[in-house]
């Protein structure tokens, strides 16, 4: 495996968003490149009508703060949320599910 960068996951919730900052200037403060950030939970599709709702918050300053390109956005699943608190990985439960395919594009 070659490693060729940091890619930074958050989430658009204030104190995580703090968190993500911290890890860019510390990948930066060590010459570790940072690609880019994903963000999870960045929506909300309805089960019942398919609707999405995107959550965005602070999540302009967070791009703005970090100078990173934004690689994708995942939306909130309760297929995964229950698949979690199942101790069954989303990539095993349901491996065709559009996060997985998500993470499948980006990072494979």
């Amino acid at each position: 495996m070659i490693f060729i960068g940091a890619v930074i996951i958050t989430t658009p919730q204030q104190v995580a968003m703090q968190d993500a900052i911290k890890g860019v200037e510390m990948f930066r403060k060590t010459n570790v490149p940072v690609i880019g950030h994903v963000l999870n939970m960045a929506s909300y599709i309805c089960s019942s009508c398919g609707a999405e709702s995107k959550i965005r918050s602070k999540y302009q300053s967070f791009a703005e703060k970090t100078n990173t390109e934004l690689l994708g956005e995942i939306p909130f699943d309760i297929e995964i949320s229950d698949a979690s608190d199942d101790g069954r990985p989303i990539v095993i439960s349901n491996p065709d599910s559009p996060q997985v395919c998500f993470v499948t594009v980006y990072f494979d």
